[in-house]
């Protein structure tokens, strides 16, 4: 059982951004289960003003507190001319960072229920069943969102990017997270998930 008697605590973390399936994984959270979440959000600075302004919605509408990272423009234009040039992708540092940001404030305050929407490789190309339960780990992080490399790799391949602060990518060590029993479970093993009823519901409910 995740719920504190203390309503000032919060029961568990939900990684957010301005659109996927954000609004219905508070919104169940808070409605159905009765939790109290704090949200926690990178921000890639490549949201759009409609994800801005569906954040701020989420705020409104459910009364959550949200948790923010902001890193300064200079650092993500430095490890995207790395991630293009070593993987062909400008999208790493939002994997690295959505993934990684949860679990830092989860040790951080001692939060040990993290609750992320849909499982892509569940839902989208079968590498799991729903009732394998996956949880969110740092091997299926690394192999799959990070494409096999991490930061402190992509640092050696690119020195340049040492000169900022980068241990937001970075995932925290293995024992800080076993020690506080933090989880992270998707919400889309458990109970029926579908993308396009979860939107219009939001849509019809929210406006989002």
């Amino acid at each position: 059982n995740y719920k504190k008697n203390n309503v000032i605590d919060y029961d568990c973390i939900i990684p957010v951004n301005g659109g996927v399936d954000s609004f219905y994984t508070v919104y169940y959270v808070k409605e159905i289960l009765k939790l109290k979440p704090l949200c926690v959000h990178y921000n890639s600075l490549y949201t759009t003003s409609l994800g801005h302004s569906n954040l701020s919605r989420l705020r409104r509408e459910f009364n959550v507190d949200i948790h923010m990272h902001i890193p300064s423009r200079e650092q993500v234009i430095a490890i995207n001319k790395a991630t293009i040039y070593h993987l062909d992708s400008m999208y790493w540092h939002v994997h690295a960072g959505s993934t990684s940001y949860p679990l830092h404030i989860a040790t951080r305050y001692k939060i040990p229920l993290i609750i992320w929407g849909s499982h892509e490789s569940t839902e989208q190309v079968g590498m799991y069943k729903h009732n394998d339960k996956v949880e969110m780990n740092r091997r299926y992080r690394h192999d799959h969102h990070l494409m096999g490399i991490e930061i402190e790799e992509l640092e050696k391949l690119d020195p340049q990017i040492t000169k900022f602060n980068n241990n937001i990518y970075k995932y925290p060590d293995y024992n800080l997270i076993y020690n506080e029993g933090i989880r992270g479970i998707y919400l889309s093993n458990f109970i029926p998930w579908n993308q396009k009823n979860n939107h219009e519901l939001m849509i019809k409910k929210y406006n989002y």
